[in-house]
């Protein structure tokens, strides 16, 4: 009987795990013990990739061609510009030519819209080189328009894009700061003083005329004698304009052209209205 008590004394309720245990912290363990953070330099590399070089193929007897990016279509007045590449070593010229793409019925003192720009060929990021201008379409009326790029006066190489020119009711886009003011309504073609700039920087050139008639321009190199008719090596730019109105007379225009592709030297600004039988010229200087 006493061994029975004895027995049942030993035996207790199931130890069902709430029970608090004591725990002692100590902070002086040795540094092997422990959960260990891994040092930075042992932690894996981050690889950057190396580039890959551009193995370019050897053209060989390719022959010469020329590729045109689209043109977005724009507003009167804004500037755009035209890109490409090509085949042709770096150096050489591309000729942009701008022509109306759908047959006008031409009047007295009209002729089809044309704007002319000369661009460099230069190195590209690729295999191909590249080439652009940057061109103003101030000056050009709102419709469709043909833009070819072409080299060469025998085989002629070319590329050909399209794009629209819309309507801009705004006002006119001749640069406040340089427009004479107080100016007669039968004011003759007028251009106003040309000031220099550096290579790289905007050329806004404005002027004036009474009469809506086409006006034919031209940016040459001032060691080339003029010839508006038949454009000779020293024009960088040229076209024909028809000065548009917003309610004033004479009619204001502006010329906006990126200097970029122009040289240190002297240049001429010339105007020619074959209509009217006036013409008028302003030189300036690109400067280092």
């Amino acid at each position: 009987m006493i061994a029975l008590i004895l027995g049942a004394g030993c035996l207790g309720p199931a130890d069902t795990g709430d029970r608090t245990i004591p725990v002692t912290i100590t902070n002086d363990l040795p540094a092997t013990q422990g959960i260990q953070s891994t040092p930075i330099a042992a932690q894996a590399p981050i690889l950057t990739p190396s580039p890959v070089p551009i193995y370019c193929p050897q053209r060989g007897n390719e022959s010469s061609w020329i590729t045109l990016s689209p043109v977005s279509d724009l507003r009167r007045g804004d500037p755009f510009e035209i890109r490409g590449e090509t085949n042709l070593p770096v150096g050489e010229h591309v000729g942009i030519q701008i022509y109306e793409a759908s047959f006008h019925p031409h009047c007295k003192c009209c002729y089809d819209d044309d704007l002319r720009a000369v661009a460099t060929v230069y190195q590209g990021s690729s295999c191909n080189h590249s080439f652009a201008i940057s061109l103003d379409s101030t000056n050009l009326r709102p419709q469709d328009f043909l833009v070819q790029a072409q080299y060469g006066e025998g085989d002629v190489v070319s590329s050909n894009q399209l794009f629209t020119l819309f309507q801009n009711n705004r006002a006119s886009t001749a640069p406040i700061q340089t427009r004479t003011v107080g100016l007669p309504a039968n004011t003759s073609l007028t251009l106003d003083p040309i000031q220099d700039v550096k290579q790289g920087e905007p050329l806004v050139i404005t002027g004036y005329t009474d009469k809506y008639a086409a006006i034919l321009y031209s940016v040459r190199d001032a060691r080339y004698s003029p010839d508006l008719h038949h454009p000779n090596a020293g024009e960088l730019a040229g076209g024909i304009m028809y000065p548009f109105a917003y309610g004033e007379d004479p009619r204001p225009f502006s010329f906006r052209f990126n200097t970029s592709s122009f040289g240190n030297g002297g240049y001429v600004f010339s105007l020619d209205s074959p209509c009217t039988g006036e013409s008028v010229e302003k030189s300036f200087t690109i400067i280092p």
